[in-house]
C-alpha cells in the first residue's frame, strides 16, 4: 500500500483531509462523512499506530504518529459518530457567557477534586464540597486533568494533629472495591499502611494493609490513564490485590516510592553488626521475606543500588552462613526479576523461602511430559527455545509454543509472558472451579505443541518433529478439529493403528473407534442415514445391546420386535454407523500388513498433507455478513497462506482468501472479527476466540515477511 501523509480536520460529523496544514490556502483533497462509517477498526493494518474507517464505498486506512494520537482519534470519532445532529450543531455554535450561568461553585468550599471511575461516563470527575458533590464530565482525559488541577485546593496541612509518631507518608487515596471509597492513608515504619475515614487519625482505623507479605507494587499504566483518566496503582499481597487511585501522577509516584522503602526497612533488619546474631531465627525470617520480595518485586533504581550494596557486603562478610546463601539468592534474582501481573502462587513462595527454582510439568501429545525448572522471571519463550533445542526441532519448519490446556481446549501463551504468572493464575482459577463444585478430574496444565505450520513439507519423516506432527494431527482428527473426507479419515485411522499396534492379527478389534475417528462426525453421519437404515437392523442393534446388558440372552427369530422411540432409534443408528466405520477401518488396516511403523507414519503424514484443510487451525464462527451462499454457522480456518471458510461436515473450503488481498483485520467490538478484503465488502464473523485468531494471523503474516 502506498501511504501518503495528509492533514486531517474533524468538524462536526465530517473529516476533511488536506495535502498540507495551512488550511487558509489549502484545498481539501477529500471528505469522510462519519454518518456513512459503518465500523471502526482498532488496528487498520500491519503498520504501527494505524486504524481503519469502514464505509460502503471503501475502507480508509489511517496511521497516526503515536499510539496515543491513534487512541485519541478513535475516541473522538466514536463519540462524535454517536451524537445526535442537534448536539453536534450546539457544540459548533456554543459560546460561553458567564451571565447565562445556571449555577456557581464557591472555590473556597471545595474540599477535594478527584477522577471518577465510571465506564459509561469516561473522563468524569467529582468536585466534593461541604454541601454536595458535583459529578462532571470533561471532553478528554487531558481536559479532565486540567480541570482537576485548576479546581483542587492546596494540600491540607496537618498542623498539630499527631497522626502517628512513626509516619513515613500520608495522604488521600481512593480505595476500590465493591464501592469506591475515599480514605486517608498513612504509611508507618512498622511496615503497615493504615487508612482512616478522615484526616483525624485519633478516630478508629478503617483498615490496614500489612507490607511484610507484600509481593508486588505496580505503577499506573499510561494507556490506562489515557483511557480512564485515573492514576491507579496496585498493591499485591498474598491474598488480596488493593487498587488505589491518586489524584495526580506525582502523588502516585510518591506513594510507590514510599512503599518501596520497605526494602530499606528489611535491609536494616537483616544488617548484622554483632556476629552473635548471625543465622538467628528472627534474622533468617527477615531474610526469607527479603528473598520473596527480590524474586517478585522490582524496586526503584536508587533503592535497588542500596539493596545490591547490602547484599554484596553480606556475601563478603558471611559467605558460609545461611545469611550469606540468602544474600546470594537475593542478588541473583534481583537482577532478573520482571514486572509481575499476578500474585505469586503458594508453590512459588515456598520455592523462594527454600532458595529453590520453581518446578513445573510441560505436557505434549502421545502422553509425554517433561519436568522443567524455572525461576520467577522465566518466560514462555525461553522454555520453548530450551525444549526445541533439547528435542532438536528448532529448524524453523514449524513454530512451536506453550499453551494453556484445560479439558482439551488450548490457548496459546505469548512468548514474553512470565510462566510463574501463568502457574499462579492456574492456582487462582482452579480454586474458583472448586468453589463452583465443577469437575476436578481435569486440571489446567502447560502444553507444548505446534502453533504454526510454516514449512511442514520440509521435515524429515524419521525426525522427532515428524512424530510431534503425527501425534498432534491424530489428536486434531479425533477431536474434530480438522475437516477431512470420510474416506481419508478411514485410511488415516488404519495407518494410525498400523503405527500403534503393527500388523492386524486375527481377532484384533478396534474397541475405541473414537480415538481414530471423531465421534461428532459419527453422530452426524448416523443422523443423516437414520431414515435410510433398515428398521430391523436398528431393532437388532438396540435390543441385542439391551438384552446383553440384562443377561437375558439372544432373541428368538420368531420374536416380534416392539416399536422403539426416537431417542432409542437415534442411539441405535449411532451404534450401526460406528460398527460400519469400525469394519471399514479394519479392512484398510488388513491391507497394510508388512508396512513398518516408520513407513506407516510417513504415509499418514503424506496423505494428510494432501488434504485441503491441512495446515489450518479452525474456529467455530457465525458469519454475519449478508451472503446467501454462506450459512450462519461455519468453520473459519487460519493457515500459512491465508484464511478459509468451511461448511460443517465438508472437507473442501467454500472460500479461500490469501493474505495478499487482506488489507486489514481486527476486532471493532467485543467478540466480532472483521476482515477487509480487496474488491469486496468487509467480512464480519462472531466468535469468542477473537484474540486467538488475531495472534495466529499475525504469526503467519510475520513469518511471510521474514
Amino acid at each position: 500500500r502506498n501511504w501518503k501523509k495528509r492533514y486531517f480536520v474533524l468538524r462536526g460529523k465530517t473529516i476533511t483531509y488536506y495535502g498540507e496544514d495551512d488550511l487558509e490556502s489549502a484545498k481539501p483533497l477529500g471528505v469522510i462523512e462519519l454518518s456513512e462509517v459503518s465500523g471502526i477498526l482498532e488496528e487498520g493494518g500491519s503498520r504501527e499506530h494505524s486504524f481503519g474507517l469502514v464505509t460502503p464505498s471503501r475502507t480508509y486506512h489511517l496511521t497516526a504518529d503515536t499510539d496515543v494520537d491513534r487512541r485519541e482519534w478513535v475516541e473522538f470519532i466514536r463519540r462524535v459518530r454517536g451524537m445526535p445532529e442537534e448536539k453536534v450543531k450546539s457544540l459548533l455554535t456554543h459560546e460561553v457567557d458567564p451571565r447565562n450561568a445556571e449555577g456557581t461553585i464557591d472555590l473556597d468550599s471545595i474540599d477535594s477534586v478527584t477522577a471518577a471511575d465510571q465506564e459509561k461516563r469516561p473522563n468524569s470527575f467529582a468536585v466534593i464540597t461541604v454541601g454536595r458533590v458535583f459529578n462532571l464530565v470533561a471532553e478528554s482525559p487531558a481536559a479532565m486533568h486540567q480541570w482537576i488541577g485548576a479546581l483542587s485546593p492546596k494540600k491540607y496541612t496537618l498542623g498539630d494533629i499527631d497522626i502517628l509518631t512513626s509516619c513515613q507518608h500520608k495522604g488521600w487515596l481512593v480505595k476500590e472495591g465493591k464501592i469506591r471509597r475515599r480514605r486517608f492513608f498513612v504509611l508507618t515504619e512498622t511496615n503497615q499502611i493504615q487508612y482512616f475515614r478522615t484526616e483525624d487519625t485519633r478516630q478508629p482505623v478503617a483498615g490496614s494493609i500489612p507490607l511484610n507479605c507484600l509481593c508486588a507494587v505496580d505503577l499506573y499504566d499510561d494507556d490506562e490513564v489515557k483511557e480512564t483518566g485515573l492514576y491507579t496503582f496496585r498493591l499485591h499481597s498474598r491474598k488480596t490485590t488493593y487498587y488505589l487511585t491518586a489524584k495526580t501522577a506525582d502523588e502516585a509516584q510518591e506513594w510507590i516510592v514510599s512503599i518501596q522503602y520497605v526494602f530499606c526497612q528489611l535491609v536494616k533488619q537483616t544488617f548484622i553488626i554483632n556476629e552473635a546474631e548471625v543465622d538467628k531465627p528472627g534474622v533468617l525470617s527477615c531474610w526469607q521475606t527479603l528473598a520473596c520480595m527480590c524474586c517478585t518485586f522490582v524496586p526503584e533504581r536508587a533503592i535497588k543500588r542500596y539493596l545490591t550494596m547490602h547484599l554484596k557486603k553480606t556475601i563478603e562478610r558471611f559467605p558460609d552462613t545461611e545469611m550469606g546463601r540468602f544474600a546470594t539468592f537475593c542478588d541473583m534474582n534481583l537482577s532478573r526479576t520482571r514486572k509481575r501481573d499476578v500474585v505469586p502462587s503458594r508453590d512459588e513462595i515456598i520455592a523462594c523461602l527454600g532458595r529453590r527454582d520453581l518446578k513445573a510439568v510441560v505436557y505434549c501429545y502421545g502422553g509425554g511430559a517433561c519436568n522443567i525448572e524455572l525461576n520467577t522471571a522465566t518466560t514462555a519463550g525461553e522454555v520453548v527455545k530450551k525444549l526445541s533445542l533439547g528435542l532438536q526441532i528448532g529448524s524453523g519448519n514449524n513454530r512451536f509454543a506453550l499453551f494453556e490446556e484445560y479439558a482439551g481446549n488450548f490457548r496459546v501463551i505469548d512468548d514474553r509472558v512470565v510462566l510463574a504468572d501463568v502457574l499462579a493464575k492456574f492456582e487462582i482459577e482452579m480454586k474458583e472451579i472448586m468453589k463452583k463444585g465443577q469437575n476436578m478430574l481435569d486440571k489446567k496444565r502447560l502444553f507444548f505443541k505446534i502453533f504454526c505450520y510454516i514449512h511442514p513439507e520440509r521435515i524429515m519423516y524419521d525426525s522427532i518433529e515428524a512424530t510431534f506432527m503425527f501425534e498432534q494431527l491424530a489428536d486434531d482428527i479425533a477431536m474434530n478439529r480438522l475437516p477431512l473426507s470420510h474416506e481419508v479419515m478411514l485410511k488415516l485411522g488404519a495407518l494410525r493403528m498400523q503405527v500403534l499396534d503393527g500388523d492386524h492379527e486375527t481377532g484384533s478389534f478396534l474397541k475405541d473407534i473414537d480415538e481414530v475417528y471423531p465421534l461428532p462426525v459419527i453422530t452426524a453421519r448416523a443422523r443423516s442415514h437414520q431414515d435410510q437404515l433398515v428398521s430391523g437392523d436398528l431393532h437388532e442393534t438396540y435390543y441385542q445391546k439391551t438384552l446383553k446388558a440384562k443377561n437375558i440372552g439372544t432373541l428368538s427369530k420368531k420374536f416380534k420386535l416392539p416399536e422403539i422411540g426416537d431417542k432409542e432409534r437415534a442411539e441405535a443408528a449411532v451404534q450401526v454407523e460406528m460398527q460400519k466405520i469400525r469394519v471399514d477401518t479394519t479392512e484398510y488396516w488388513k491391507r497394510l500388513r508388512g508396512v513398518s511403523t516408520s513407513m506407516a507414519q510417513q504415509k499418514y503424514l503424506e496423505m494428510i498433507m494432501e488434504a485441503p484443510a491441512f495446515g489450518f487451525s479452525f474456529f467455530e464462527v457465525e458469519y454475519n455478513t449478508p451472503d446467501q451462499r454462506f450459512p450462519k454457522n461455519l468453520l473459519f480456518g487460519v493457515g500459512a497462506r491465508g484464511v478459509s471458510f468451511y461448511r460443517n461436515g465438508e472437507s473442501s473450503p467454500m472460500k479461500f482468501y490469501p493474505y495478499e488481498i487482506i488489507t486489514s483485520f481486527g476486532a471493532p467490538v467485543q467478540n466480532v472479527y472483521l476482515l477487509v478484503v480487496e474488491a469486496q465488502n468487509p467480512i464480519s464473523i462472531e466468535t469468542n476466540e477473537v484474540v486467538e485468531i488475531a495472534k495466529l494471523m499475525k504469526a503467519y503474516i510475520s513469518s511471510i515477511s521474514v
